[in-house]
């Protein structure tokens, strides 16, 4: 049944309500244009475009990487936010990714999907949300090999191959498997094994590159279950709020 659309008034609130939610999560990590910008402080250091994968890992980065320089980092997002967790850690919410188009509808897909550009192939677009497409990949994250590495230049391959233990750690693809156990995969692991050398281009069998926590390497490093990079920076943003607004150090204005 359709719920009657909410209409802005000029009465304030310290956080908003809907016919069925308390907007605590919307309202403790997000902010406003003019909160983030008319607050007194110093010039942001730093503008981070997108709250997605990698622009909320960056911001994150910036962040805690600037303690001593109290750099201070702003983060817009074109969209809003959404959940705080990767969709598949949450107990069957019902938002999926959005099938394949080849034009643009106009209107979102599930909830957030839309085109950020035209394409000749047919895709299912951005997730536009705080977390992005983070909140509903797959976690598969292999490696490049190195007939990979050999079309890149020489220092960006030495880079990737120099810091992907680090990262695997972070995203939980280190250890690997650590959610997967039971006779079943001991028994399919052997198997493929012992069939590796007959089976033609097949180079190596691994374990699976999932970033899936399954267990803790250290306390406080995010959240167990698949990997986004929302709970890093909400728990970034959580932290500079403890400041006042004109002290903070980092901001999320999404629908920007």
């Amino acid at each position: 049944m359709p719920l009657q659309q909410l209409i802005e008034s000029s009465q304030t609130t310290d956080v908003q309500q809907t016919s069925f939610s308390h907007d605590v999560l919307g309202r403790y990590i997000c902010n406003t244009w003019d909160e983030a910008v008319d607050n007194g402080g110093a010039p942001f250091d730093a503008v981070v475009l997108g709250a997605g994968m990698f622009g909320a890992y960056c911001a994150e980065k910036i962040y805690r990487r600037s303690v001593g320089t109290n750099k201070r980092v702003l983060v817009l997002e074109a969209g809003s936010f959404l959940v705080s967790e990767h969709v598949q850690n949450l107990a069957r919410i019902g938002l999926n990714v959005a099938s394949p188009v080849a034009s643009d509808p106009g209107i979102a897909r599930e909830r957030v999907w839309g085109l950020p550009w035209l394409s000749n192939q047919a895709f299912p677009g951005l997730a536009y949300c705080v977390g992005g497409r983070s909140l509903y990949w797959g976690g598969w994250s292999p490696r490049l090999t190195a007939a990979d590495h050999a079309l890149w230049p020489s220092n960006i391959a030495a880079y990737l191959t120099t810091n992907y233990a680090r990262v695997e750690e972070e995203i939980g693809v280190t250890p690997s498997t650590d959610f997967i156990t039971g006779a079943l995969y001991t028994a399919l692991l052997a198997r493929l094994n012992s069939v590796r050398a007959s089976v033609p281009n097949l180079d190596s069998v691994e374990e699976a590159p999932i970033a899936v926590q399954g267990q803790p390497p250290a306390s406080g490093l995010f959240s167990f279950d698949k990997y986004s990079s929302a709970p890093i920076l909400v728990d970034a943003i959580r932290e500079a709020s403890g400041l006042p607004d004109s002290a903070r150090r980092l901001f999320l204005v999404p629908r920007a």
